[in-house]
């Protein structure tokens, strides 16, 4: 649970936007704590531009959304990376030459079935590769 994280990922990375967990963070960056917001038990810079700022109620929903929301990312990149460290294919593809790979898809790519069978494969394969997989 990061509170300032939270509210940086709920206005997007609003420009200007600065949040500090104590009141001596603030002064080393070179801003006036009285200046700052309080709220959810950090010190926020809240640009007018993004209207009221937020009260200790908003910010714990902000910081219950984003949990919520890293949760869910972790859990579709252990799904991806269960999925393609089981399937053999996907082993295969790790070491596998352009050479192999074309062979692979000649052999075996013969009809529409086939086809989205190898599409589905190669789709988790990117997925994995995309989310920072490893090689076993």
């Amino acid at each position: 649970m990061s509170v300032i994280g939270a509210i940086h990922w709920k206005q997007n990375h609003a420009p200007g936007l600065r949040g500090f967990q104590s009141s001596f963070a603030a002064e080393q960056a070179g801003e006036n704590p009285a200046s700052l917001v309080s709220a959810g038990g950090v010190l926020i810079k809240w640009p007018g531009a993004l209207g009221a700022p937020p009260d200790d109620a908003t910010v714990a929903t902000w910081v219950a959304e984003y949990d919520a929301d890293i949760a869910a990312q972790t859990n579709r990149r252990e799904a991806v990376k269960a999925d393609a460290e089981a399937d053999t294919f996907v082993d295969k593809l790790r070491s596998a030459t352009p050479a192999q790979i074309t062979q692979f898809v000649q052999t075996n790519v013969t009809d529409l079935a086939s086809a989205k069978t190898f599409l589905a494969k190669l789709g988790i394969a990117v997925a994995y590769a995309l989310q920072g997989g490893r090689d076993k």
